[in-house]
């Protein structure tokens, strides 16, 4: 603790104009909750909605099992996890954003698996049921991540429109990017006809529409421009 507040007093020295430190007690919350969110909370199909419902009822499940067994010392509890949880979710008092929940959502697995690890020492049925929570989040997160993953894609939606953004939009005179990262961006365009600032305009929310009538939501092999099943940003 002592460290973090050390660390805070340094950035505000090295950093006047960085946000200043907040006490935001509705933010903690908010990032008290999100964090045992593993699957998100955004879905764009039956499947998506499946995964995501079903992880409610698991995480429903690990605190039943968590109660239900008898308490250990803090220091060999499942709770110590839990506890660095909040504590890490002290990023809310400033700010609250879904990409400060690293530590807090890496907190909370390690609270899940150690609930689960002596759930399943129980009886064989409670093993089925700590395996089934188990293979239930790490099946749904790779099959989320992935998705996500495609959103940022060089031919998503998402990524030209930001790409086109930096090269020649908005903030093209501000940006500052490596020649041959540049110059690889500007061949990624050039492939679905993007080559200035009034292509932008005039042709990028066609295509995007387009993509959609013809249901092209994930990358092709033809390196034609899809809208992303998630995290799609664009403007139709």
């Amino acid at each position: 603790m002592s460290l973090s507040v050390a660390f805070m007093l340094f950035r505000a020295w090295v950093l006047p104009e960085a946000p200043p430190l907040q006490f935001n007690i509705v933010g903690m919350a908010v990032h008290s909750v999100l964090m045992f969110l593993l699957l998100g909370q955004r879905s764009f199909d039956w499947e998506s909605r499946l995964l995501i419902q079903g992880w409610y009822i698991a995480i429903i499940i690990t605190f039943t099992a968590y109660i239900a067994l008898k308490p250990k010392p803090l220091s060999q509890s499942p709770a110590l996890w839990l506890l660095c949880a909040v504590l890490a979710s002290t990023t809310g008092l400033t700010m609250v954003r879904i990409n400060l929940l690293m530590f807090p959502i890496t907190f909370v697995a390690l609270f899940i698996c150690s609930t689960l690890a002596d759930l399943a020492r129980r009886s064989r049925l409670a093993k089925v049921v700590a395996m089934a929570v188990l293979i239930w989040g790490i099946g749904g997160g790779a099959y989320l991540s992935l998705v996500t993953a495609e959103s940022f894609h060089p031919f998503s939606a998402t990524a030209i429109r930001w790409d086109s953004d930096f090269i020649y939009g908005d903030f093209a005179s501000r940006a500052s990017i490596p020649a041959s990262r540049r110059e690889q961006i500007i061949r990624q365009l050039a492939a679905v006809n993007i080559t200035s600032a009034t292509d932008i305009r005039e042709h990028l929310s066609g295509m995007i529409m387009q993509a959609l009538i013809e249901n092209r939501r994930s990358p092709r092999p033809d390196r034609s421009l899809f809208v992303p099943r998630l995290i799609a940003i664009y403007d139709p």
